[in-house]
């Protein structure tokens, strides 16, 4: 990805320099898992639907 403006520069950069993971720990695991969940039956529907 090439960023198209100065703010996502910065904003890359900036993540970059943290080194840290975008959600940082925010998110609980039952989130991620229910987000994983709905992320695979959406690839299924999608392979299906083709």
């Amino acid at each position: 990805m090439i960023p198209e403006n100065t703010f996502q520069t910065k904003i890359l950069f900036g993540l970059n320099l943290l080194g840290k993971h975008v959600y940082g720990g925010t998110v609980s695991a039952a989130t991620k898992a229910k987000r994983r969940k709905a992320g695979k039956a959406a690839k299924l529907a999608r392979k299906a639907a083709r």
